[in-house]
């Protein structure tokens, strides 16, 4: 029973982490907007200069700040 527990924590954790990373990619967007007051036009400019490896590496940064609070949030659940 203990494990079917474990199991199910690891799935929420990994969920959470889903969710964080949605929320570290709109966050970023806004931030972007108010910072740099983006309308339309700015933003397509903005999507048009990026290459393949520019995505990726802002993907990769993303998903590391929300892996990170998982594992910290996973590290405090486990060791109780």
């Amino acid at each position: 029973m203990k494990l079917l527990g474990l199991i199910t924590l690891m799935y929420l954790i990994v969920a959470v982490s889903g969710l964080v990373l949605v929320a570290a990619i709109l966050g970023s967007f806004a931030i972007k907007k108010k910072v740099f007051k983006m309308d339309g036009e700015k933003w397509d400019a903005y999507f048009k200069s990026l290459s393949n490896s520019d995505y990726i590496l802002r993907f990769v940064a993303l998903y590391f700040i929300s892996l990170s609070a998982s594992i910290y949030l996973g590290y405090f659940l486990f060791i109780a």
